[in-house]
């Protein structure tokens, strides 16, 4: 028996009660079993009301471990909405600077295409006040005939690759003779067209044209028809290049004879005159080039393959002018049935205004850097050089 259960009379013998029916002294704490075993000794009641108060407690505990977890829940939700609005709002801003990195790409091609128009515009106006002025010039005699001349003197009609001495064999050949001056083309490159008009006019006589018209179906049928004699004058095309490009640049610091830089119809990128000469000549040995070798190929086919064309015609090279000019000039005559002098012809300065700048076929050479000389060789076939003699 538990002394601390027993009262002192008690534990000297002298009286003795049950255990059980001793009040417990106050101030004595128990530990749980002696709770438990104190609620088991008040009776099942209390036992049982002990255990609906546990369960009550359980029951409240699991309720608020619920509502943590529904709480818990509904924020996972709403960190995951979160999460969803800055993803889009993300995505909306990344299309947004998409939309506004498109959009400035495209003013910038617009800005640039509008540059090119403006551009071509002015290509265009400058143009047409040529076309204007070659228009009038076509049908109107540059100069009167002499007298008796038409009928007495054959005409002469030249076709020139451009800045092969164009300038310079009509003036020889007019200074000699008397010829007068005629248009029979609009002086374009490459695409000029013989006027039938024109060399109906040339045919009667004492008269000298030139002309830088291609060997189309349409211009060889347009000699044919016209039953007169002609020249067709070659050069090197990669001489020929670098001296078309000095004339445009001289005709373009002009404003008088900036239009007629627009006769050569080759498609110039924008700011070609603007550019160092390096540029300028790389854009003309793209554009220009091709252009001249085949101008050159179609008139060597013609002569080739046409029989009407080899009897009227006459293939003449620069090196034969650069070598003796009064030599071709003899040539030329003779092939023209126009009158035999004693050899010599009039003096023509090599100057500009004979559209004649230095002459030197081997500039080019010089000139060319390495890559711009390999782009242009790959550009003239070679057994054009070698049947031509050309490096």
């Amino acid at each position: 028996m538990n002394a601390l259960a027993l009262s002192e009379t008690e534990r000297n013998g002298e009286h003795q009660v049950p255990f059980a029916r001793q009040p417990i002294r106050s101030g004595i704490r128990l530990g749980p079993l002696g709770e438990i075993a104190r609620f088991v000794f008040r009776g099942p009641m209390a036992a049982r009301a002990a255990v609906a108060s546990m369960r009550a407690e359980r029951d409240g505990m699991e309720a608020a471990y619920l509502a943590v977890a529904r709480d818990r829940a509904s924020l996972r939700a709403a960190i995951a909405a979160l999460a969803d609005e800055r993803d889009q709002a993300v995505r909306a801003s990344v299309a947004t600077i998409d939309e506004r990195d498109a959009a400035c790409r495209d003013a910038g091609r617009w800005r640039d295409r509008c540059a090119s128009l403006d551009e071509a515009c002015r290509g265009l106006s400058a143009e047409l006040s040529a076309l204007k002025a070659e228009a009038r010039l076509l049908n109107v005699p540059l100069e009167p005939l002499a007298a008796g001349a038409e009928g007495s003197l054959p005409s002469a009609l030249i076709v020139t690759l451009p800045k092969s001495g164009t300038v310079f064999i009509q003036a020889k050949l007019h200074y000699t003779y008397g010829l007068a001056r005629r248009n029979v083309c609009a002086g374009r490159f490459p695409g000029d067209v013989l006027d039938r008009a024109a060399l109906d006019v040339l045919s009667r006589g004492g008269r000298i044209a030139m002309s830088h018209a291609p060997a189309s179906a349409a211009n060889l049928a347009a000699l044919d028809a016209a039953g007169i004699r002609f020249c067709v004058h070659l050069r090197d095309p990669r001489a020929a290049t670098l001296s078309m490009l000095h004339h445009m640049r001289n005709y373009f610091a002009d404003p008088v004879l900036r239009p007629y830089v627009y006769r050569v119809g080759v498609a110039l990128p924008p700011g070609f005159f603007e550019a160092p000469f390096d540029i300028q000549l790389d854009a003309m040995l793209e554009r220009y080039l091709p252009e001249a070798v085949s101008w050159i190929e179609g008139w060597r086919n013609a002569f080739e393959s046409d029989e009407a064309i080899r009897s009227a015609g006459m293939l003449t090279r620069y090196e034969m002018l650069a070598r003796s000019g009064d030599g071709l000039i003899e040539d030329i005559r003779s092939h023209l049935g126009l009158p035999a002098t004693d050899g010599r012809f009039p003096h023509v300065e090599r100057d500009a205004a004979a559209h004649f700048r230095n002459g030197d076929d081997g500039e080019w050479v010089r000139v060319f850097s390495p890559s711009q000389r390999r782009v242009a060789d790959a550009l003239v076939p070679r057994a054009m050089r070698q049947a031509m003699g050309w490096p």
